[in-house]
């Protein structure tokens, strides 16, 4: 609040006076800005701030405010500490806050005075720097910040206080993460982190408050009693990695059990939560912090131990008890037992019951006993099996109760031995009594006790057996009415009567036997009903009633114990007795079903049946007549083939049996190259490749030549029947092909040689080949000879040749080539005509006496080669009529093409001239090569005309003399 008075003055410096005081407030102003603050004391988790409130008298006045207090004229409300998380090591004026790390604490300044220490616990982390700052409050507003102090709580040297810490633990309610606190089974373990002997532990790792934790320890805790007896020391580095979840298996445990856990964990800090930084707790902190106890985690159970083996309380005829000791369960409640017995099977019993009884068991048998127990966990092992055997009982009762003998007036009985259960049979007693109309009893009812009588109406009688029970098994009766029925029951004796209820014998047989005294002749069973059922082609189905024999008209006559089925083929007259059907097929009143097979298709059959006892069959039964249905055609014989022709012709053997229906078509199938082709179906014509449709006969289908196999099938309007068997056509059912380009040779004087081709195709190979060799001309004088070749001796592969073949100098010979194997032989090959060479001539007789020109000339037509003909070449004829042909010298070929021409020999060599007027002795010849005729232009020629040829050979054109 301040004063005003207005002071007048003139120029002169005088005053015209004050005014009056004016009284003038001013406003207040949110607080000055304080000092920063310091810090008296750092503690592991909170520090002491110190700030210092100025006085009045030593407050610096500002510009702003040259007068008052530093609150600027409004109390005080509030002091704001802040302080923040920095990452700074030292105190710098660029040290700033970590983000999201601020935090504020608010005083009232009337519990503080000027110069107060400001705590706040558990604001700071261990070892972790700060900066700390302080703002005043007033009504009207917060003062600037004062400036920040760097707080130091890291540095564990250098004379800076170490504000580590003790890893957390469960102490504090208000620490974010303890140790401990998270303690959980790993499921990625065992089953779930169980197992029967260990659990899987794993939890969150503590605040390590400035040091990393070392060590863990984990203290085991059977049954969570608190009485902790194991402990595990785990190390972080070796038993896990630092920064990951502390995981421990804790061994050893037993199965089923509750387990509690405690942890405790170590930093090597030996300083306790939020003391004094730098100082230490007293010794006997050893710097390891418990944490609390986990709840209850239970090992997995296991099934109970095995048991001992049960024992013995009592064994009797048919009863067996015995008991046994419940065994360790292993950590799981026993919920029951079972007892495994041999060979009857298993019994289940409850958890609280150690005996049992076996009834009703055999006597005299041995049975094997074990037991096991069950928890949750399972069934344990079987305990070992042990042997207990029954004592003796009564015998059983007697078996197959039969009367083996019988006549109008006794029937003997026999059985088989009842089994005696350890004692041996004294004797047998039968009940019996003939049988009155409407009579329905069982015999425990009215046969009696060993020691009582049976009811009225009843007898017994007793068979002693004097110690030999294996005979003791059959009786015999008379006195009974002839052609009667009785009811008969047997019971077999031993004495036994140590246990209760039992009276030394067995129960009588049951249900009564009923036998039948004869009459005087034979008593067979009446014929039987029977019926057709059902019927197929090759099947038929019948059935009747099995009568009772108290059915039968003639009281006495035994039960049907056998049928005699007899069928009869209605068109052949066969009669054939099927199987006996014995009594074991069929029961009384029963229907009894006969299959009978194997029938034919279409036929008229018919069906009788007798029934049989021990007298004998019986009369047959009505004739069951039936035809069977028709059925596809039966398969036709294999078909055959004819080999005479160039192609193959496939056969029907025969038309197959259309068993009923007619056949209206057959089907050809052609296998070549190991596949069935598609069927052919036989309706048409046999040269458009299908055959005509036929019965009763024979037709024929056209193949080609090379190996196959065929068969065939018949249809009628029910389908096709079944296929033939297949016939093979071979390649040595065909004939082989035709030789081919035969050529002719003359290798030397008197001999030929003929080479030929063996042929192609899909044509069978030869076995031989057949040579025609026809010598001179046929049309005046020939003669013929055969010669066989060997194919695989004169072929290589596919040439054939004969050689040195005998031949007459200068003759015309005509060649063909046959092939010939199994099937027949080829066509023969094309005529080859050949010429043999002339053979040199002999010399010339003594000169005849001179005679003129004109005697000297030939009387004949002279025929020599237009010029000399050199060897090897094909000359043409240019003979006049009646001319001879030059012959041909060794060394001519034929073929059945021309060869080509060969150069010419020079010209021979002219004779010399005579010495004497007297004309010269003729000259021989030098011998030159014929020639081979392609073709003869001329048959019919006479050939007797040698020496005109030897004189054309000895004269040629232009040469020598004449």
């Amino acid at each position: 609040e301040y004063t005003v008075v207005i002071v007048g003055r003139v120029t002169t410096g005088q005053t015209s006076g004050d005014s009056s005081a004016v009284a003038i407030t001013t406003t207040a102003d949110r607080p000055e800005k304080l000092g920063a603050p310091t810090i008296e004391e750092s503690r592991t988790r909170s520090a002491d701030v110190k700030y210092t409130v100025p006085d009045t008298s030593g407050w610096i006045r500002t510009t702003n405010h040259p007068q008052g207090n530093w609150y600027n004229g409004a109390n005080i409300q509030n002091f704001i500490v802040k302080h923040c998380k920095t990452v700074c090591l030292s105190e710098s004026a660029s040290c700033t806050c970590s983000p999201g790390t601020e935090v504020e604490n608010t005083f009232n300044p009337a519990s503080l005075g000027q110069n107060k220490k400001v705590p706040k616990a558990e604001e700071f982390d261990p070892f972790t720097n700060y900066l700390v700052w302080v703002i005043a409050k007033n009504s009207v507003g917060s003062s600037d910040p004062s400036d920040k102090r760097f707080v130091s709580r890291s540095a564990i040297d250098g004379g800076v206080a170490d504000c580590r810490e003790a890893p957390g633990n469960a102490v504090s309610s208000t620490s974010s993460q303890r140790l401990g606190d998270i303690v959980e089974l790993d499921t990625s373990q065992g089953d779930n982190g169980k197992t029967t002997s260990s659990l899987h532990l794993t939890w969150s790792p503590p605040k390590e408050n400035g040091a990393q934790v070392t060590n863990y320890k984990v203290y085991t805790d059977r049954g969570c009693d608190n009485s902790y007896d194991s402990d595990v020391t785990l190390n972080v580095g070796t038993d896990f990695l630092s920064g990951v979840s502390p995981k421990a298996e804790m061994t050893n445990l037993d199965p089923g059990v509750n387990y509690c856990f405690k942890l405790e964990a170590s930093n090597g800090v030996k300083r306790g939560y939020n003391q004094v930084c730098g100082e230490n707790l007293p010794s006997n902190f050893d710097g390891w912090v418990f944490s609390e106890r986990t709840a209850a985690l239970r090992t997995l159970a296991i099934p109970p131990k095995r048991p001992d083996p049960p024992e013995l309380v009592e064994a009797l005829g048919t009863v067996i008890r015995i008991r046994w000791v419940a065994p360790f369960d292993n950590g799981a409640t026993i919920t029951g037992f079972t007892v495994y017995t041999s060979p009857d099977g298993e019994d289940d019993f409850e958890a609280n019951q150690v005996d049992a009884t076996f009834p009703n068991l055999d006597p005299m048998t041995p049975y094997n006993f074990s037991v096991s127990a069950t928890n949750g966990a399972g069934e344990s092992d079987r305990s070992e099996s042990v042997i207990f055997t029954t004592g003796p009982y009564e015998p059983e009762a007697p078996t197959a109760i039969v009367a083996t003998e019988r006549s109008p007036s006794s029937i003997t009985l026999g059985w088989d031995a009842a089994k005696d259960n350890g004692r041996t049979i004294t004797d047998y007693r039968v009940c019996y009594r003939k049988v009155p109309q409407g009579s329905s009893f069982q015999p425990n009812d009215v046969c009696g006790t060993p020691t009582g009588q049976p009811s009225a109406g009843w007898s017994t009688q007793t068979k002693t057996c004097n110690g030999d029970a294996e005979t003791c098994v059959s009786y015999g009766f008379t006195g009974f009415d002839e052609s009667s029925e009785y009811e008969v029951s047997v019971r077999a004796c031993n004495g036994f009567t140590q246990e209760t209820g039992t009276d030394g014998c067995s129960d009588w047989s049951s249900p009564f036997v009923k036998v039948t005294t004869t009459s005087s002749g034979l008593l067979t069973p009446p014929a039987p009903e029977v019926s057709l059922v059902n019927k197929t082609s090759a099947a038929a189905f019948f059935k009747w009633l099995v009568q009772k024999k108290d059915s039968f008209p003639t009281l006495g006559t035994t039960a049907i114990s056998v049928f005699k089925p007899t069928l009869t083929n209605s068109e052949t007259g066969d009669v054939d007795v099927l199987d006996l059907i014995t009594g074991a097929a069929f029961s009384e009143d029963e229907e009894y079903l006969l299959s009978v097979t194997g029938l034919s298709s279409a036929t008229n059959y018919s069906l009788t049946v007798s029934a049989g006892n021990v007298d004998g069959f019986g009369e047959e039964s009505d004739v069951v007549s039936f035809i069977t249905e028709a059925s596809v055609p039966e398969a036709p014989d294999a078909p055959a083939f004819d080999r005479t022709l160039p192609d193959v012709k496939l056969k029907l053997s025969g038309a197959a049996a259309d068993n009923g229906d007619p056949i209206t078509e057959y089907q050809w199938q052609v296998k070549t190259s190991g596949q069935w082709g598609n069927p052919t179906d036989c309706v048409s014509d046999p040269n458009d490749s299908t055959c005509r449709d036929i019965a009763n006969t024979s037709y024929s289908y056209t193949y080609q030549s090379q190996s196959f196999d065929f068969r065939v099938r018949a249809y009628n309007s029910l389908g096709p029947g079944e296929w033939s068997e297949a016939t093979t056509v071979t390649p040595t059912d065909l004939r082989p092909a035709t030789p081919s380009q035969v050529e002719v040779t003359a290798p030397s004087f008197g001999s030929i040689g003929i080479r030929w081709s063996a042929g192609s195709g899909t044509s069978a190979p030869a076995d031989k080949y057949e040579l025609r060799i026809t010598e001179g001309d046929c049309a005046i004088s020939c003669k013929t000879r055969l010669v066989e070749v060997d194919a695989q001796t004169s072929c290589s592969p596919n040439i054939c040749s004969k050689d040195s073949e005998e031949s007459r100098p200068g003759t015309d010979y005509t060649v063909q080539v046959s092939a010939i194997n199994a099937a027949g032989p080829s066509d023969p090959s094309e005529e080859v005509e050949f010429t043999t060479p002339a053979a040199p001539p002999s010399p010339p007789p003594p000169s005849p006496p001179l005679r003129s020109r004109e005697s000297r000339r030939p009387s004949r037509g002279f025929c020599a080669a237009a010029s000399p003909a050199p060897a090897n070449l094909v000359a043409s004829r240019v003979c006049r009529a009646g001319a001879l042909p030059a012959p041909a010298p060794a060394g001519g070929t034929a073929s059945s093409a021309a060869s080509p021409p060969s150069p010419p020999p020079p010209p021979p060599r002219p004779a010399p001239q005579p010495s004497s007027p007297l004309p010269p002795a003729p000259r021989r010849p030098s011998p030159r090569r014929g020639r081979g005729a392609v073709a003869r232009e001329s048959r019919g020629r006479a050939w007797s005309q040698s020496r005109a040829a030897s004189r054309a050979a000895a004269h040629p054109a232009g040469g020598g003399r004449r």
